[in-house]
């Protein structure tokens, strides 16, 4: 009899991130083997005609409004009392107010609890300590095993004397696109000046608009490319801060630049917009192991990145620099006239594929759960 496990995971499609499809790809990975319940958080209705209906998915409706919690933390303990023989282990995405209850409620129902890091600053276990000690100390004895996805996650756990068995590293799934390309989902682009690909949804820690400033000011300098933003600005996200996009489209009207700015909410064919773009622009201040960003190494773009603590010294390539995360703007966009002026050819980048093993990362969640 299948083992069955629940996914606890933020957000899920028709919302997109990167933890949400490292989600996905393990429950493709390991469906034959184990069966997969999926709980998920929403702030408002999903149209059920978008809904993907190869997953078993329970979305419960969460609020800013802090009047609503009690409401919140009733439906997710109905789930509980109701579901509870639907599952033995529960598998949360990341750390946060409501994924602590849960684990809180996983204990009382005697089922086995991970947790997997997945942003560094903000639900590393370091962090969480110094926010909640009562957060920390049900991570810390409650769990039964604590995922790193990069090794400054694991250090971390060691200086906070986690137990060694329970602190285990299983990198990020390489979610290379091979999926033919569908000519609906081409961009028009009406020139043959180079691309600067910026990939995240519209949030202050992804710096969109620094990412836009930054592209401007080479423009302005005379040195023409594109730019495209892929990443949702959609209230399907709660993360998402429509503000920032809005200020773009403002600039970009006031100085007539929309033959040159691209707008994409969603992409199903990543491997297209790789193709055709040349650099990868990723001032982020906050990530774990951005999927993005492995990915366009792969696909042999030159990337240009904030030097966070979760990759400094975990992924290092030729074609990857790294930016102080207090640099100037004028920093970012020398570096990126750089990239611009660089006669390099994309070429695939399959160094990468032996960090990031898509069999051996299976294999360890397979076990993982095997295990437990």
């Amino acid at each position: 009899m299948k083992k069955k496990i629940l996914m606890v995971i933020g957000k899920f499609y028709p919302e997109i991130s990167g933890g949400n499809l490292q989600c996905k790809k393990i429950i493709d990975e390991l469906n034959s083997e184990y069966k997969f319940k999926i709980l998920t958080f929403s702030n408002q209705e999903i149209d059920k005609k978008i809904i993907n209906k190869n997953y078993d998915i329970t979305r419960i409706r969460i609020s800013d409004n802090y009047s609503n919690i009690f409401s919140r933390l009733f439906k997710i303990i109905n789930f509980f009392l109701n579901k509870n023989k639907d599952f033995s282990i529960v598998h949360i995405f990341g750390i946060s107010r409501i994924n602590t209850f849960i684990i809180f409620l996983a204990k009382i129902f005697k089922k086995k609890i991970i947790v997997r890091f997945s942003s560094f600053g903000e639900d590393d276990l370091k962090t969480v300590y110094n926010k909640s000690k009562l957060s920390f100390v049900f991570h810390k004895y409650l769990t039964n095993k604590l995922i790193s996805t990069a090794p400054i996650f694991q250090k971390k756990c060691n200086e906070l004397n986690v137990e060694k068995k329970k602190n285990k590293l299983i990198k990020n799934f390489l979610l290379i696109d091979k999926n033919k390309i569908d000519k609906k989902q081409k961009i028009k682009i009406q020139n043959n000046y180079k691309n600067v690909l910026c990939i995240g949804h519209f949030s202050n820690d992804k710096r969109n608009y620094l990412a836009f400033e930054v592209w401007k000011e080479t423009y302005l300098k005379g040195f023409k490319s594109n730019i495209i933003f892929v990443g949702s600005s959609s209230n399907y996200n709660h993360e998402v801060n429509q503000e920032i996009k809005n200020k773009i489209l403002y600039e970009v009207k006031k100085l007539k630049l929309s033959k040159f700015v691209f707008f994409i909410e969603f992409q199903k064919n990543m491997n297209y917009l790789y193709k055709i773009s040349d650099i990868l622009l990723m001032p982020s201040v906050r990530e774990g192991v951005p999927n993005a960003l492995i990915e366009a190494i792969y696909y042999g773009l030159n990337c240009i990145c904030t030097k966070m603590p979760s990759i400094k010294n975990f992924i290092k390539y030729n074609n990857l620099t790294y930016i102080d995360m207090h640099a100037n703007k004028l920093l970012w966009s020398n570096e990126l006239i750089k990239q611009l002026k660089s006669k390099k050819k994309k070429k695939i980048n399959k160094k990468i594929i032996s960090q990031f093993n898509n069999v051996k990362i299976k294999k360890d969640y397979y076990y993982l759960y095997k295990n437990l």
